[in-house]
């Protein structure tokens, strides 16, 4: 979690986490997984062309 903590503002992140475990858990579980997959591969300040 420490990844998004810098990329997701502190209330939304509590809301995902307490929708984890919901009824729809699965849902915010695998939301987790591709924001946290879009940030590492995202490239870096100055890592691109142009």
């Amino acid at each position: 979690m420490p990844l998004l903590e810098h990329f997701i503002g502190k209330s939304q992140l509590s809301f995902m986490i307490a929708g984890m475990r919901g009824e729809e858990g699965q849902f915010f579980i695998d939301k987790f997984m591709e924001v946290a997959s879009t940030i590492q591969t995202m490239p870096k300040t100055k890592e691109t062309d142009g």
